[in-house]
């Protein structure tokens, strides 16, 4: 029963957010979301990308070398547990790390936005968490939560 949960509860908060997008996609709006998959790690506490991440950002690189015509935000999202005061920052400055990442390897700088969310845009709600059974379950949740997005702001012609 908390699997199905789980599974609609992933389901409607991607339902609630714009239209994804996929590294693959040829087509854009604005306000398409990709969320990246895998995941991009940082050290903890840190600004610092994990070397595990460098081939999946790579790839989002060679997306945006393609699209030169795309404007992206990059958004860093955390879940609700810890400060807020410290994760508003933290996220600030992960996503500042994302855009110098692509910077270095040949993105305009002109075509990127460093916005850190903290919990501000939680996928699941605590309340829906706290519903959960497990504590596999409810990590899986949080881990939802903890999220880069790139979203496209502009199209240029």
């Amino acid at each position: 029963m908390n699997k199905i949960l789980i599974t609609l509860l992933l389901l409607i908060s991607s339902l609630s957010y714009s239209q994804t997008f996929d590294l693959n996609s040829k087509n854009f709006k604005v306000g398409d979301i990709y969320i990246s998959n895998p995941k991009i790690f940082f050290e903890l506490a840190k600004k610092i990308i994990r070397e595990e991440s460098y081939s999946h950002m790579d790839s989002i690189v060679k997306f945006l070398l393609l699209n030169k015509n795309l404007v992206v935000e990059v958004g860093v999202h955390t879940d609700s547990r810890g400060s807020k005061s410290c994760s508003v920052v933290l996220e600030k400055i992960r996503s500042q790390s994302i855009v110098e990442y692509f910077i270095n390897k040949g993105v305009n700088p002109k075509r990127l936005i460093a916005k850190g969310y903290s919990d501000t845009q939680l996928k699941i709600t605590d309340k829906e968490i706290s519903k959960l059974d497990t504590k596999i379950e409810k990590e899986k949740a949080h881990s939802t939560n903890r999220r880069t997005e790139f979203k496209i702001i502009r199209i240029n012609k």
